[in-house]
């Protein structure tokens, strides 16, 4: 795995670790805007998953479902915080929705194909 890969994960990681340690109660330690942010750790794994699948022919088919899973996750995410994040009653069914329900088939089909 090339290093900026590993440091990549490494640094999504830790944020990830430091905002599940400030939501338990630790909230002297800084994550930023938890809102924006966690679309970008989101997308970051996503486009790795992609990455790989561009890198690794003979397991780009799995790769691709799992990115393309993530990606539309993302998506979903994305609308749901841009349009509906304030919102105390959100419509069911709404576009985030669609994002969300794509992400079980492809990961399955992708875990599957791996």
């Amino acid at each position: 795995m090339p290093r900026a890969v590993r440091l990549t994960l490494f640094l999504l990681g830790a944020w990830v670790a430091a905002c599940e340690l400030h939501g338990l109660g630790l909230t002297w330690i800084p994550v930023g805007p938890e809102k924006w942010l966690h679309l970008g750790v989101m997308g970051a794994g996503a486009a790795l998953c992609l990455l790989r699948a561009v890198q690794r022919r003979e397991e780009r088919t799995a790769w691709m479902l799992l990115g393309l899973g993530v990606l539309a996750w993302v998506f979903g995410e994305t609308y749901f915080t841009a349009v509906l994040w304030s919102d105390t009653s959100p419509p069911v069914p709404s576009p985030a929705d669609a994002g969300y329900l794509a992400l079980p088939p492809l990961v399955f089909l992708g875990l599957l194909t791996l």
